[in-house]
């Protein structure tokens, strides 16, 4: 019985050796095939760099035209000046308005001044009369009660 179990082992180790055999044989033969077709490639691209470079053996002269570079400091000096005197003109310009403004001022202050003068002046003489007025009432009222008196003798 052992006999026959070995027996059984043996022959489906053989049966995998076989498989495996088979598939050597077919990876040797996949490999077979991509050496060739490696070699294959390898003899295209030759063929084709060579076909390539016979097409590129004339010279190429390349001429850029180019304007020479200006001086970037100059530039921006002559940038710098422009703005400066941008500046110098509206800083005349509002020097000029703000002088104008400060004359509107000074002339409106004045104005104001001399309302306040007059209106002090009115009301000062506003009290005088009203003074003068209580007293030319008094008067009236004396005059008044001395002729009711005189009447009344």
């Amino acid at each position: 019985m052992m006999r026959q179990s070995v027996e059984a082992d043996i022959a489906n180790l053989r049966r995998l050796l076989d498989q495996t055999t088979l598939t050597k044989a077919d990876l040797e033969m996949q490999i077979e095939g991509l050496q060739d077709e490696l070699a294959y490639l390898k003899k295209n691209h030759a063929e084709e760099l060579a076909a390539m470079r016979s097409q590129l053996t004339g010279t190429v002269n390349v001429e850029v035209d180019a304007a020479p570079q200006q001086d970037l400091n100059k530039v921006m000096e002559e940038i710098r000046a422009q703005y400066e005197a941008i500046t110098d003109k509206h800083q005349a310009r509002y020097s000029a308005m703000l002088a104008n403004y400060q004359n509107t001022i000074n002339s409106l202050e004045a104005e104001l001044s001399n309302m306040r003068a007059s209106i002090e002046q009115q009301g000062q003489e506003y009290k005088m009369l009203l003074d003068i007025k209580t007293r030319l009432e008094q008067e009236i009222a004396t005059y008044r009660s001395l002729l009711e008196s005189e009447e009344s003798r």
